[in-house]
């Protein structure tokens, strides 16, 4: 126990003038007479009072002795220490990521940690102040150094739980920075983890961590992609479970708006399962995951079906149906016949089937099974039957293809050691990936015709993407995680709108927006068609189990150093038997009065003021006066742009 403002013992001393007046108040000697009569008329005392009175002890005067007492320790404010984590200066860091959104707080995990903070507020010492930092994907202090409860509680309330990741390196950077001269600082972390050991390495020392949250059952669409398929798009899903049971939800996919795809999905404890589906044509695939869980904002994921501009595609080689029915069934792609193999200058893509490949490509080409090999791909001889045993599903071009089921009657034997092997079989790879000079190249080591290939579904998606990607066609990843920055044209004016008709207008040359909501965004630069992006939550956040403690990082703090105690007030029990004792002083007092009645009206109005003030003091009303001190950060560039002359001037202006 101690005093948070000694110098209210001070008013003690009021008990001085309690004495005196006990001391002074005149006295005369009682006497009994017969009759009063004979003293009607008398104008002027008899006999002199005495004014000085040996003090008499009496409950009247014990207990405004008392009163006195417990008004000095009322204002001398007595408090209890706690070992709660606060200081002079406590700075509280507030997880905004998207895993504080779970239901398992009231009503989520952020407003559990915004209620945290407030009670270690009132903990903080007498004079003390507090700052608050917001650790999402773009860090920020909301309150700096500030003493006033009511602003502390302010700057908590607005906050929201992003969709995305939090960027915990700045936001832990950004809270030591606010450490002020003189006053000892404390920090506090409230978040349900997910930070990083590299992450953690940064915490501010000797930071205290409040663990939010208690539950983690949640499953999440993890995946969402669509590419173009015969008649419309192909669909590729994945539901994960990051805790909880199994389970069986509804996954519901729409295109442009109308459910187009509805089925049954069993996921096991901490397992995934992979969902394709054909879908109509469309530009907009939504994907919901129907059925309860801890967090909401996962259940739902977008996309946007991937376009690209016309590509002329020169083939030299044989007739081949099966490449010629390829090539037709991708849009937008120009097919030219060329009987000498060499493409045009202006040809996107060159393919040379079961025929010489140029020594000096003038384009990008996909060799099939060339006769002599290509520049950097060597055949040494033949292999019968050869089975896929190895295949780069990590791969771009080889994601969610399955080659399991192809079968190979004869392939060539090639040596390839300046290619990337995406797929081969024992003893030769099948499928290849280089560079002749600065032009790429796919190289497939059998015919179409020697294999069942062309009769797989994967045929068409892996074509699509071979001629895609070496004729420059796919557009830059049409998906963001919430919280990345938008892809505007720093060189035109651009307007972006977001889910909910949210828009922005962003000058040439300005920084570009950041996506804080998940859904659809458009992007329209001047002179340029619009574009639309998908932006989804970072599956990270999916993972809900709160992390019960965190590393501690003691880098700077020396041995010496105590650990910071906070200030429980205990003022409740001052002040509820000073009322009381204030209350039975008045009674008593009202019994003896030996004052006008005018007077003992002032005195009791002052002991209603006094009581008035008690009740103030109890509920923690406070006057708020502005502040003379200002919090100023000044952030110097220290980057090697700036040069050696330049951060010193940066510094020596600072």
């Amino acid at each position: 126990m101690t005093l948070a403002n000694p110098a209210g013992l001070w008013l003690a001393l009021l008990a001085l003038p309690v004495l005196a007046l006990h001391i002074l108040r005149p006295r005369r000697d009682e006497v009994e007479v017969s009759s009063v009569y004979l003293w009607r008329g008398v104008e002027a005392t008899v006999s002199a009072a005495r004014p000085w009175q040996r003090l008499r002890p009496s409950l009247l005067l014990a207990l405004q002795l008392l009163v006195v007492a417990g008004l000095a320790l009322a204002v001398a404010r007595p408090v209890r220490l706690t070992d709660a984590p606060v200081a002079d200066h406590t700075v509280y860091i507030i997880d905004a990521s998207g895993s504080m959104a779970a239901r398992d707080g009231d009503p989520d995990r952020l407003s559990a940690a915004k209620a945290e903070a407030r009670r270690l507020r009132g903990e903080i010492p007498a004079g003390g102040v507090a700052s608050i930092v917001v650790a999402d994907a773009r860090p920020r202090v909301v309150l700096t150094a500030s003493g006033d409860q009511d602003a502390f509680a302010g700057a908590l309330d607005p906050l929201e739980p992003a969709a995305g990741a939090a960027d915990f390196a700045g936001a832990f950077v950004l809270a030591e920075s606010l450490e002020t001269t003189g006053d000892s600082i404390a920090f506090v972390f409230l978040s349900d983890g997910g930070v990083s050991d590299a992450d953690q390495a940064l915490l501010p020392p000797g930071t205290t961590y409040h663990a939010v949250g208690e539950q983690s059952t949640n499953r999440a669409i993890s995946r969402l992609s669509v590419e173009p398929a015969t008649g419309g798009l192909r669909a590729y899903a994945t539901v994960t479970s990051t805790g909880g049971p199994k389970a069986t939800q509804t996954l519901r996919l729409d295109v442009d708006g109308v459910t187009a795809v509805t089925e049954e999905v069993t996921v096991g404890a901490g397992a995934s399962v992979d969902v394709e589906a054909d879908l109509p044509a469309g530009e907009r695939v939504e994907a919901f995951l129907e059925g309860e869980d801890l967090l909401d904002v996962d259940d739902r994921a977008y996309a946007v079906a991937p376009s690209r501009r016309g590509l002329d595609v020169v083939v030299a080689g044989p007739d081949d149906p099966l490449l010629d029915a390829l090539l037709a069934s991708i849009p937008g792609v120009e097919v030219t016949r060329s009987a000498t193999g060499v493409p045009a200058p202006d040809a996107d893509l060159a393919i040379y089937n079961q025929v010489a490949v140029p020594a000096d490509p003038q384009a990008p080409f996909w060799a099939i099974a060339p006769p002599a090999g290509a520049p950097g791909v060597t055949v040494t001889g033949s292999v019968d039957q050869p089975a896929a045993t190895l295949v780069r599903t990590d791969d771009p071009l080889l994601a969610d293809i399955d080659l399991s089921g192809v079968a190979i009657r004869a392939a060539q034997q090639v040596e390839a050691p300046t290619a990337e092997t995406l797929a081969a079989a024992e003893g030769t790879p099948l499928l290849v990936r280089g560079r002749s000079g600065e032009l790429p190249f796919v190289y497939l080591g059998f015919p179409l015709a020697e294999s069942n290939l062309p009769l797989q579904y994967a045929f068409p998606v892996l074509g699509d993407r071979i001629v895609s990607e070496l004729g420059g066609a796919a557009l830059p990843p049409q998906s963001l995680a919430a919280g990345s920055a938008l892809p505007v044209d720093a060189a035109r004016d651009t307007r972006v709108t977001g889910p909910g008709g949210l828009s922005v207008d962003v000058p040439a040359g300005a920084a570009a927006p950041h996506a804080d909501r998940v859904g659809f965004w458009t992007v329209a630069a001047a002179d340029r068609p619009e574009r639309t992006v998908a932006v989804n939550p970072s599956p990270g956040e999916s993972a809900l189990t709160p992390a019960a403690s965190l590393l501690v990082n003691e880098r700077t703090r020396s041995e010496s150093d105590s650990p910071p105690r906070g200030h429980a007030p205990v003022l409740a029990w001052v002040v509820v038997p000073l009322l009381v004792l204030v209350a039975a002083e008045w009674l008593l007092a009202r019994r003896r009065a030996g004052v006008s009645r005018r007077q003992f009206r002032v005195a009791t109005a002052l002991r209603v003021a006094v009581a008035l003030a008690l009740v103030a003091a109890l509920l923690d009303v406070a006057v708020v006066r502005p502040g003379r001190d200002v919090a100023v950060m000044l952030l110097v560039d220290a980057s090697d742009s700036l040069g050696a002359a330049g951060q010193a001037e940066a510094v020596d202006w600072a």
